[in-house]
């Protein structure tokens, strides 16, 4: 059920056929930046069989071929809120990259990304997963072991965040490394931080999240997870 104290604006891009278009700005054109990768998911976001979304009361995921836009306005009697578009599939994540475009705006600080993640049942304090996050006017690059606390491996160095030189992100791994990655223009990458890779399988994910008042509004674009193996 949509939290009633949606704004209309929010409201109105909600109920576009293209989800966030007039809304968000978009991405600039997507270039070949995948280095030879071939993509085995990409877009097709309203494809059931590839995609699933999660929301909590105060969220909505808007959903079309080409563009997932994500709402989240928590109550300030919810506190908080978050949602996500999650693939179906759960894999190894070695010698893959998962590269999107996306815009995030908002109230307050919103937070938004994409994240590998492997859920585990008990709970998700306990999941494992790799998030290259935008919170506080920052990109963070994180990593969370499961059973173990959230690092953020850039602290105290992680940059300020630039809508250009951010909009697109990358989770990058080769060798025993996981990278994490921003772009202006998808063929040049810049490395935020690494971390050793998981044998573990994980989900792609693209996510937002608010605490109340704040709001997150987040629009991607293009989320292709692609084989890199040479």
């Amino acid at each position: 059920m949509l939290d009633p104290m949606l704004g209309a604006r929010r409201l109105a891009c909600v109920a576009l056929a293209t989800a966030a278009s007039g809304c968000l700005a978009a991405p600039p054109p997507e270039a070949n930046g995948l280095d030879g990768c071939q993509p085995f998911v990409e877009n097709d976001f309203d494809n059931g069989s590839i995609w699933s979304d999660y929301t909590e009361p105060g969220t909505t995921v808007a959903r079309a071929p080409d563009e997932v836009y994500i709402s989240v306005a928590p109550t300030s009697e919810a506190l908080k809120a978050y949602a996500d578009l999650h693939s179906e599939s759960m894999l190894p994540v070695a010698a893959t990259d998962l590269a999107a475009a996306l815009v995030i705006d908002g109230e307050g600080y919103p937070v938004g990304g994409i994240s590998w993640t492997y859920d585990i049942a008990e709970g998700p304090e306990d999941d494992d997963y790799y998030d290259l996050i935008i919170d506080s006017g920052y990109l963070h690059a994180v990593r969370k072991r499961a059973f173990e606390d959230r690092v953020v491996l850039c602290s105290p160095e992680c940059p300020e965040y630039d809508p250009v030189r951010h909009a697109r992100l990358r989770l990058r791994a080769a060798g025993a490394l996981v990278y994490f990655q921003a772009s202006e223009d998808g063929i040049e990458w810049s490395d935020i931080a690494s971390a050793p890779l998981a044998d573990l399988p994980y989900r792609s994910i693209a996510f937002a999240y608010a605490d109340a008042p704040g709001t997150t509004d987040l629009s991607v674009t293009r989320m292709a997870w692609a084989d890199c193996q040479r």
